[in-house]
């Protein structure tokens, strides 16, 4: 929520990724900061970036100003900028303005029943768009995410569990996902 906040536009690295096309998106968007948990991705890539990690002994970011504005934010502003696969060639950026991400927020809480505080897992990974709408559409309406861990995605039976423990209400799945689902908890995978 910060990032929007500040007038900065959010840029997902997925850590999964390989590191060559880690270091692409990263030298090819040139961001003023990255923010990490645990990753020395400035010395992965080689690049020079500017990375604020509590978890990593090697430089810090200290570029904060005391006297700090926030900036005018328009529709057209940019919200996030996700990469394409790279299947064609090259991953390319597409950056997606605040006007459509309001608009998605907008149209998810105008829905039958998404006005309520819902409990929505955090399945999709952080490199896809859908990432965006159990964020902002989850937060909208005073809602609590679960996150989702990598490991957990493939493994259903955890999957299940996770869904009822959590007593998840909401959750976007690809529909190969939800099939899955349903088999392992019939019993038929």
């Amino acid at each position: 929520v910060a990032t929007p906040k500040s007038g900065a536009a959010y840029l997902p690295i997925d850590r999964s990724a390989p590191i060559s096309r880690t270091a692409l998106i990263l030298e090819r968007s040139a961001p003023q900061l990255v923010l990490t948990h645990g990753w020395d991705v400035k010395a992965e890539t080689n690049l020079p970036l500017n990375v604020w990690d509590d978890h990593f002994s090697g430089e810090r970011f200290n570029g904060c100003a005391p006297e700090f504005t926030l900036p005018t934010l328009d529709l057209e502003s940019p919200a996030y900028i996700l990469h394409t696969s790279g299947s064609t060639g090259t991953p390319k950026g597409v950056v997606m303005p605040h006007g459509a991400l309001a608009n998605l927020v907008s149209w998810l809480t105008s829905l039958p029943g998404h006005d309520q505080a819902p409990r929505v897992l955090q399945y999709a990974p952080f490199s896809f768009d859908i990432h965006f709408q159990e964020l902002f559409g989850t937060w909208a309406v005073g809602g609590t995410l679960v996150l989702c861990t990598p490991e957990s995605r493939p493994d259903f039976p955890i999957l299940i569990r996770l869904l009822n423990e959590e007593k998840i209400n909401r959750c976007h799945l690809p529909p190969v996902v939800l099939q899955r689902i349903a088999d392992s908890a019939l019993g038929l995978d």
